[in-house]
């Protein structure tokens, strides 16, 4: 008998332990970790929701696929536009990235330096080189595309962009198309309460700051505009388009009489003792004229003018260089009077301010009172 009930103890424990071992029977311990697991999944379900409806602003965002990416590609084939058409596209490349889980970048390689020699990473780091297979690779080039620009508020870009890595190229304003699409509504719930001036602000400087030797460039330039805390920095922008100095423009945007305007806009802030002016055209010619009209107020950076899509021939780092540092200039100021020109309009975007904003009119009427948040209205484009 206790033979007998040893072994009917031991096929007993030997049957409980195959039980345990294929889940037939709970396990305490397993139990443990599977309930540790489904915490563990609830909380990254929590965490994902969280950083979808609260983008970062202080560090680096990262996809969870290291072979997925969207890159903003310019090199020297095909139509990019001027500096601020790229930043269009690279903001519009950048939220399609975040809604298609990639990891974004940026090549530039139409100028004879590298891009971060002028502009550099900022909290998101988009200078990468990956290894790169052709089979892998798509290109999505929607420069002008007003079917892009009017389909972009119903897109699956899941869909769309089906290969590993996408080459991306566009140049229009996207931001409120993109607010409308409804398939990510909860991954751009971060835009419902920004106007689209304010979607481009925080990603640009998200994007953005500038590399040493440009930096060095405007720290200078700010010592002088500003040489004392009484003292404001008074800004113009005029985009004249096709002119001597740009003959190959595509059209011409600013007439005499408008320019007129603006030198009349400026005397009223014909005081050395508190203001310095900062006006920059793409016209020597306004330039010229402006240093003669305001020997005592202006303050140059120096170098020479181009529009980058129009400097056939002139591509060099220093003026690609002057256009960036422009830019970040009129960004700074205390008053700000922008033409119609995306250059000018993007950096009113940037610098946030509705007070002392005024734009120069395309029905030659004169100078207005301006927000930013307007802006693309008042001034009847797409970009």
């Amino acid at each position: 008998m206790k033979i007998k009930r040893c072994v009917m103890f031991a096929v007993s424990v030997c049957l409980c332990v195959l039980l345990i071992s294929f889940n037939i029977l709970p396990n305490v311990r397993n139990t443990e970790d599977n309930t540790s697991n489904d915490k563990q999944v609830k909380r990254n379900q929590n965490w994902d929701i969280y950083v979808r409806e609260n983008p970062p602003d202080k560090h680096t965002v990262e996809t969870n696929s290291t072979s997925r990416y969207l890159i903003y590609h310019c090199g020297g084939s095909g139509i990019c536009g001027g500096w601020t058409d790229r930043l269009k596209g690279i903001v519009t490349g950048y939220i399609l990235s975040t809604l298609t889980n990639r990891k974004f970048g940026i090549r530039i390689t139409d100028i004879p330096c590298n891009l971060s020699s002028i502009i550099q990473p900022n909290i998101i780091n988009w200078d990468f080189n990956p290894v790169l297979k052709k089979s892998s690779i798509s290109n999505h080039f929607y420069v002008g595309s007003t079917q892009f620009y009017s389909n972009i508020k119903e897109m699956d870009f899941n869909v769309e962009f089906k290969k590993p890595i996408v080459y991306f190229r566009a140049n229009l304003d996207y931001v409120d198309g993109l607010k409308q699409n409804k398939l990510y509504n909860t991954q751009l719930s971060w835009m419902k309460h920004l106007s689209r001036d304010q979607v481009y602000a925080k990603i640009i400087k998200e994007l953005f700051t500038l590399a040493p030797d440009s930096q060095k460039l405007i720290d200078t330039f700010m010592k002088i505009a500003l040489p004392s805390e009484k003292h404001k920095l008074v800004c113009a922008h005029v985009r004249r388009g096709r002119n001597p100095t740009i003959p190959n423009d595509s059209q011409v945007r600013v007439s005499d009489e408008d320019v007129l305007h603006v030198w009349k806009f400026l005397l009223h802030y014909n005081n050395p003792n508190i203001y310095r002016i900062f006006f920059t055209s793409d016209s020597e010619s306004d330039v010229t004229r402006a240093r003669n009209l305001f020997p005592d107020q202006m303050v140059d950076n120096k170098g020479q003018i181009i529009h980058f899509e129009r400097a056939s021939g002139q591509r060099d780092c220093e003026g690609f260089r002057k256009v960036v540092v422009d830019q970040q200039i009129l960004m700074k100021c205390d008053v700000l009077m922008i033409s119609f020109s995306g250059f000018s309009r993007m950096a009113a975007y940037v610098r946030g301010k509705d007070d002392d904003t005024f734009c120069l009119l395309r029905n030659h009427t004169g100078i207005i009172p301006c927000r930013p948040s307007t802006m693309k209205e008042l001034y009847h484009v797409t970009g």
